[in-house]
């Protein structure tokens, strides 16, 4: 395993304190705007959380 690869590495230290970020604006953007769908991906394009739309309170219940 080479140094880069370790769990302790500048460049994984880094990668976690943007996605720490990331969570925190996107927990942000959900709290004041619930009426919009928000996706949180990584670089790769990979779903990392999702946000959907609150649903109204007047509209019918579906049952399942």
């Amino acid at each position: 395993m080479a140094a880069s690869d370790t769990p302790n590495s500048a460049a994984e230290q880094k990668r976690a304190e943007r996605l720490d970020v990331a969570l925190t604006v996107y927990r942000g953007l959900a709290a004041q705007d619930a009426d919009r769908v928000i996706n949180l991906c990584d670089v790769h394009g990979r779903l990392i959380a999702r946000h959907d739309l609150r649903p109204e309170e007047d509209a019918p219940k579906i049952a399942s």
